[in-house]
């Protein structure tokens, strides 16, 4: 059976037909592709000029985050001397009072109010909370010691502890 011209003829203007959509879809396709790989690098490029301005952002933000903490640091440390250097100077005269125990009695109540009174916009590290209360305990327990007969080599050992509390606790 032979084919006609025609039938031939058809057969090859599709095949050719075909060719020319196969190729032609091919060259869309590729032209799509391009367009998306140019269109990738353009948001990769776009992604890493925002990420470099969000780092230099963020620098300049931990920057000053660092500062501020610093002088808060600062402030706090100024706070905190404040409040602590009067009361070195009161634990300081304790031991020269020794030999007046109701003049000594006096200064420890003082010195024991100063310790209740809450420091106005200070929060100490919990170390040295924890050491005024233990010296705040050891105040109270001189001050009722000091209620009753009063032997000197008793008193000195209260005011050697007190003392000593006072320079581990609080680096006085």
């Amino acid at each position: 059976m032979k084919r006609s011209i025609w039938s031939r003829g058809l057969g090859t203007g599709l095949c050719i037909a075909g060719l020319t959509m196969f190729v032609g879809c091919d060259e869309q396709a590729s032209q799509t592709m391009k367009k998306a790989e140019q269109s990738a690098e353009n948001a990769a490029a776009t992604i890493a000029e925002d990420a470099g301005e969000l780092a230099a952002e963020g620098g300049a933000i931990a920057s000053e985050a660092i500062e501020e903490g610093k002088q808060m640091a600062s402030e706090l440390s100024e706070k905190a001397s404040a409040y602590l250097s009067p009361l070195k100077e009161k634990f300081g005269n304790l031991e020269s009072l020794k030999s007046k125990p109701e003049e000594l009695k006096v200064a420890v109540s003082e010195l024991l109010q100063s310790l209740e009174q809450k420091a106005e916009g200070i929060d100490l590290p919990e170390a040295v909370t924890t050491a005024l209360a233990t010296i705040k305990e050891k105040l109270v327990a001189l001050k009722e010691y000091l209620e009753g007969e009063v032997e000197e080599a008793q008193l000195d050992q209260r005011l050697k502890e007190i003392g000593e509390s006072v320079k581990t606790g609080l680096g006085m």
